[in-house]
């Protein structure tokens, strides 16, 4: 019996009685791990729900968990998505929604994000490795903040941020041009995320893509991308990533 977040009769457009092969996911063979920020290394969706809810409470606009993920699974613009398309001055209330909720941002993620427990082990081991690791993230400063004040920035030889690049995932300048400056061919990468455009981003620049379900994507969307692994969060990139120091690697049936 096979089990999957997708119809596989569906995505695979099967007929009665055809036979299908299942290949078992292999370690991956890189020298650098990429990471996104939101939801693969801060914990800081409900961040996101609560700021938003907070600046549009005076529109009478209720956001929810499911919203902000969407948003955060699409190249859509959340304020665009969000607001029905009759509203008054949209555009002018959109930028005042944009900038109500900047000003409350770095308050609101102290208070509701945080970086995700054990993170520090699991950066510990990759650098132990001698892997190079960096970051490729959307946001322009707010969640490395957090990582800052942890003190695990600093695991990270390399940080891209929006204002780095002209073009956002799923374009993959943020992942080339962070490769470039690890020294890594994008075909030696592996980039974590946590949403589609994550894995599409992957894809687009030549790296091996692994989801972590532990942020805005669920198993049915990611899937769909066509990751080479979907883990349940970071705490398995060591099980799944291959160490030349450590010939008895073995993975974990528990992983997906």
């Amino acid at each position: 019996e096979v089990i999957a977040a997708l119809s596989a009769r569906e995505t695979l457009s099967l007929r009665d009685g055809e036979r299908i092969t299942l290949e078992v996911s292999q370690p991956l063979p890189v020298r650098a791990v990429i990471f996104d920020v939101d939801g693969t290394l801060v914990d800081s969706v409900e961040a996101y729900r609560v700021v938003a809810e907070q600046a549009a409470s005076p529109l009478g606009i209720a956001v929810t968990r499911d919203d902000v993920c969407r948003a955060l699974n699409t190249d859509q613009p959340f304020w665009e998505m969000l607001l029905p398309a009759d509203q008054p001055d949209r555009a002018g209330t959109i930028k005042q929604l944009r900038d109500d909720a900047a000003g409350r941002w770095q308050d609101v993620l102290r208070l509701h994000g945080r970086t995700f427990p054990g993170l520090r082990v699991t950066l510990q081991t990759l650098q132990a490795w001698n892997l190079h690791l960096g970051i490729v993230t959307g946001s322009r400063e707010g969640s490395l903040q957090l990582l800052s004040a942890d003190g695990l920035l600093s695991f990270f030889s390399v940080v891209i941020t929006g204002k780095d690049v002209a073009r956002r995932k799923p374009d993959p300048e943020g992942l080339l041009k962070c490769a470039e400056a690890l020294g890594v061919d994008p075909a030696d990468a592996v980039y974590v995320g946590d949403t589609p455009l994550d894995v599409q981003a992957s894809r687009a620049a030549g790296m091996y893509s692994v989801a972590v379900l532990s942020g805005a994507g669920d198993s049915a969307l990611l899937s769909a991308a066509g990751p080479d692994w979907i883990i349940h969060s970071h705490s398995y990139l060591c099980r799944i990533i291959h160490n030349n120091q450590n010939s008895l690697f073995t993975k974990p049936d528990s992983v997906i």
